[in-house]
């Protein structure tokens, strides 16, 4: 999998111009320590999140098809709860714990 470096700007009023210390693993599978902004600290725990439920949508989906509005409004939400819910079997059958 390789990595993607892009020049990203982000606008957020909820934290103030401060670094935090986060751990970042390098390609030896060792881990370092670095300083980065409050800011990107959040973005990355918000979007490790969606990036499993649409992991969990991708391998638990119920693959609707249909014309009907509302089937496609309601079926992708039941889809991402399949998941969790297959993911929450697995992990008690299994004792693992979660990929995030």
């Amino acid at each position: 999998m390789s990595q993607q470096f892009n020049v990203i700007m982000m606008l957020i009023n909820c934290y103030e111009a401060n670094y935090a210390k986060v751990n970042r693993t390098m390609k030896d599978g060792s881990k370092e320590e670095f300083e980065c902004p409050v800011t990107i600290e959040f973005y990355n725990k918000i979007i490790r999140g969606v990036d499993l439920a649409d992991q969990m949508t991708n391998v638990y989906g119920l693959d609707r098809k249909s014309c009907k509005w509302w089937k496609k409004v309601f079926c992708p939400p039941i889809d991402e709860r399949s998941g969790q819910l297959m993911d929450c079997v697995l992990r008690t059958q299994t004792s693992k714990t979660p990929i995030s």
